[in-house]
């Protein structure tokens, strides 16, 4: 889980002209806010992405459908219903069963810091252009994350990319290959199926 810690809290001038794209572009927190209402509209979304930390790179999917989430990555895959969430791990041979906080959410679900970034986190623009628009989110209370900075894509208002950087100075890269927008979902996608894990250890630690 640890691996994964910083994944959800990432995501976006020349000099002459200065004034007019000013005055043209959102500011820095409406492009979070926008980002935002797009996933929260959306039936469901899924997102391909990669991790790259120090300790290697990782591909993986996460679909997400309200508050529920599934994640799918070779070394941890995790569903949550909104209330309960079960993470397998495959070399471990186990579930893990909790009722996570907030806090412990954002370890598994990369996207969903954007829920709560106008809210717990000041927002300042790096860099606009016509190919990406840098934000940087520092939090405004203690957390693990120093700060993030996201890069979204203009054309589509979602984000590409989410830097990590961590208190304990570990830099965590989420590139997003993709991000579309789906159908609503079934709620069982969003829960175990020991069925399809036969075998596999469930630890309930609720």
């Amino acid at each position: 889980m640890k691996r994964f810690r910083y994944i959800l809290l990432a995501l976006f001038a020349a000099i002459s002209g200065v004034c007019a794209m000013q005055a043209a572009r959102p500011a820095a927190k409406t492009v979070v806010e926008t980002a935002v209402a797009k996933l929260r509209k959306a039936p469901s979304v899924k997102a391909l992405f990669t991790v790259t930390n120090a300790s290697g790179k990782s591909a993986g999917t996460l679909t997400i459908c309200g508050k529920c989430f599934m994640m799918d990555t070779p070394e941890l895959k995790v569903w949550f219903d909104g209330k309960t969430q079960w993470a397998y791990s495959p070399s471990g041979g186990e579930v893990n069963v909790t009722e996570p906080t907030p806090a412990e959410l954002a370890e598994s679900n990369p996207l969903s810091v954007l829920t709560n970034m106008t809210s717990a986190y000041a927002c300042r623009r790096l860099s606009s252009s016509a190919a990406a628009d840098k934000i940087e989110l520092t939090p405004k209370g203690r957390t693990d994350i120093a700060k993030a900075v996201i890069t979204f894509n203009p054309s589509t208002g979602y984000p590409a990319e989410i830097v990590a950087y961590g208190t304990d100075r570990s830099v965590t890269t989420i590139s997003i290959r993709s991000l579309t927008a789906g159908k609503a979902l079934a709620a069982s996608t969003f829960r175990f199926n020991a069925a399809k894990y036969p075998g596999v250890e469930v630890v309930d630690l609720r």
